[in-house]
């Protein structure tokens, strides 16, 4: 492992947070761990990230490790356009682009990617689009990865109906190998979609599978909640 690297958001009340962007560059800190929270398994074919704000971290660290060995599609939902400057949606249809109503509405989809060559891209979405290009696999002309931004100030929520389109399109193919659906983000996010993780025995664990997913046919596809 050559290099370990930390997205911190600066948080206006946080002390941690606060603490840590105050640090000159090459400052030393002291830390502990890591504690792995989660495992991939090695033989996955696909994986599906439901990603709420900071959550984006481990998304972007197993699109790190599965570069070009597995389909990977993340919905990023954040509340601000700023976390996410200059990202496009890879997969959302131009008619759905506009709406009155708070509903599934994609900011700007691959037809506008042209459009965005200009736009300085915030240093999230560059690193995102440096993995897209990492997945390009050696015998298909495209990349593994997919990402489509949901911006909670634009009006732009992911619904059911998009997670149900995501999963259909990595079920695609061959499926020889395993399909992992995982949700990152705060308690409240995760526990929007799957349920709250549990205490037992002094240690925080899966629990059972609550929230939206438990209501969505998921057969085949193996739920994390991080």
């Amino acid at each position: 492992m050559d290099e370990l690297r930390f997205l911190i958001r600066k948080e206006r009340k946080g002390e941690v947070s606060n603490y840590l962007h105050r640090l000159p560059n090459n400052a030393e800190i002291d830390v502990r761990g890591l504690y792995p929270e989660y495992v991939l398994p090695e033989d996955i074919q696909s994986v599906a990230f439901l990603v709420g704000g900071t959550g984006i971290a481990p998304a972007m660290q197993a699109a790190d490790i599965l570069a070009g060995q597995a389909d990977i599609h993340i919905l990023w939902s954040s509340r601000r356009r700023e976390d996410c400057i200059g990202g496009y949606n890879d997969t959302k249809p131009a008619s759905q682009r506009w709406s009155f109503w708070p509903r599934s509405t994609p900011v700007q989809n691959s037809s506008d990617a042209a459009d965005l060559q200009g736009v300085e891209k915030g240093a999230l979405v560059s690193m995102l689009e440096r993995l897209k290009t990492n997945s390009v696999s050696e015998d298909e002309q495209r990349s593994r990865l997919s990402v489509d931004y949901f911006i909670d100030d634009e009006g732009s929520f992911a619904n059911p109906e998009d997670v149900k389109r995501m999963l259909s399109s990595l079920s695609k193919g061959d499926q020889s190998g395993r399909k992992i659906l995982i949700v990152s983000g705060p308690e409240g996010f995760v526990g929007h979609w799957a349920g709250s993780k549990q205490w037992s025995d002094g240690r925080e664990v899966q629990g059972p599978l609550r929230g939206i997913l438990s209501t969505l046919d998921l057969e085949g596809w193996e739920v994390v909640k991080l």
